[in-house]
């Protein structure tokens, strides 16, 4: 493996070799010992030694030599598949033990265990604002895995709370570049339909701002996106008032509509209005059908003369 100034490690991409070079085959991520097809660890992973200074390594060795007897529990340490133990040395990282088993260590050492096994993170209710402006409600969570163990522990205090900062963070940056819902505007992904899109770009998006702790995203999903209940409430009575509009006009045209029907079917009777007859009855008509919901029986109007009606049968 390629090691880097300090001693941390490169990310190393998968290496596939052919069957017959006589280098050893890997089939495994190398930094996380991952087999990325079947999702197994690789009980063959690679432990890791670093340099140290020359004097303090014959300090080790001569009290080790002294206090051999007191420190045979000491010098044993268990490595369980998943997970990772860093081995310092007076702040010196001296080794990173990956295989899974018994290891023998120098008992003045400190051994800082890492799990390296896939975990989740849930970030919950946190306010966004989505491309026009609005306040949203998001809940979402992502799934990762410590990649180098030496960034981990060394590059950030506390990890876990690291990483839910950024989520947020990333929430708040990404969301803001897609409206809530589509419009005429917008025609590509929205908010309210999660698309695989967004969530790829939350993905990458925190995962560029993670890498320098060693952390490697694997996927990012939403939760639940919904606007903020004050929103809403506007919302809800701006979709009522719309509605209470376009009632209206359905009521006026069809009120427009039965009072000319009414009109028609008068003179088809043989009952002729003059102008002011017909003024005085549309208005009657109209204060009734607007009173009724823009409903009315028509059989209670057919055949009968109304009482304002003032005109003469023709022939009569």
């Amino acid at each position: 493996m390629q090691k880097m100034q300090g001693g941390y490690q490169s990310y190393t991409p998968l290496e596939m070799q052919d069957e017959s070079s006589s280098d050893r085959v890997y089939r495994y991520d190398r930094d996380t010992g991952i087999n990325p097809d079947i999702g197994v660890f690789d009980m063959e992973r690679e432990d890791e030694e670093f340099k140290v200074p020359l004097a303090l390594r014959i300090w080790s060795c001569v009290a080790s030599v002294l206090t051999f007897p007191l420190n045979i529990p000491c010098m044993i340490t268990q490595v369980n598949p998943g997970e990772d133990k860093v081995v310092t040395r007076c702040g010196y990282v001296t080794s990173v033990l990956r295989r899974p088993g018994p290891h023998l260590v120098d008992p003045f050492t400190s051994i800082i265990p890492v799990d390296m096994k896939l975990d989740i993170l849930e970030i919950t209710k946190t306010s966004v604002n989505d491309l026009g402006g609005n306040p949203l409600i998001v809940s979402a969570q992502f799934s990762y895995r410590v990649q180098d163990s030496l960034s981990s522990i060394y590059t950030s205090t506390n990890p876990k709370k690291y990483l839910i900062e950024q989520g947020a963070s990333t929430l708040k940056a990404v969301l803001s570049s897609y409206p809530f819902d589509k419009g005429e505007d917008h025609k590509g992904p929205c908010l309210r339909k999660h698309s695989d899109e967004i969530e790829n770009h939350l993905k990458y998006f925190l995962q560029e701002i993670v890498r320098r702790v060693g952390i490697k995203i694997e996927k990012f999903r939403l939760l639940s996106v919904t606007y903020d209940p004050l929103v809403e409430k506007l919302l809800l009575a701006k979709q009522e008032a719309e509605a209470e509009v376009i009632a209206t006009q359905a009521i006026a045209t069809g009120t427009v509509g039965i009072i000319q029907k009414i009109f028609q079917d008068l003179k088809g009777i043989g009952h002729e209005l003059d102008e002011s007859d017909r003024s005085q009855l549309a208005k009657q008509l109209t204060l009734m059908l607007v009173n009724r919901g823009g409903s009315t029986n028509l059989t209670l109007i057919q055949g009968s003369t109304p009482p304002s009606l003032k005109g003469k049968e023709k022939g009569n």
